[in-house]
């Protein structure tokens, strides 16, 4: 699990797994990033996957109420 800081100080959580050319997976409405679990192994023998957590969903912060 990694963070990056967003410009109005939210936390966002992501995970990355693999080599090579990028691939970006986003969850839906209510998910969070380990949707991508069963998935995301297989992908990373071939890619770079970045999964992030959405404000408010999963380890991501709200940000400002």
């Amino acid at each position: 699990m990694q963070t990056v800081t967003s410009a109005d100080g939210t936390t966002i959580v992501y995970e990355r797994h693999g080599e090579g050319p990028p691939v970006v997976l986003l969850h839906g409405g209510s998910g969070d990033r380990h949707l991508w679990d069963p998935l995301a192994a297989r992908l990373a023998e071939e890619h770079t996957l970045v999964a992030a957590d959405r404000r408010g969903r999963g380890d991501s912060g709200d940000g400002e109420q």
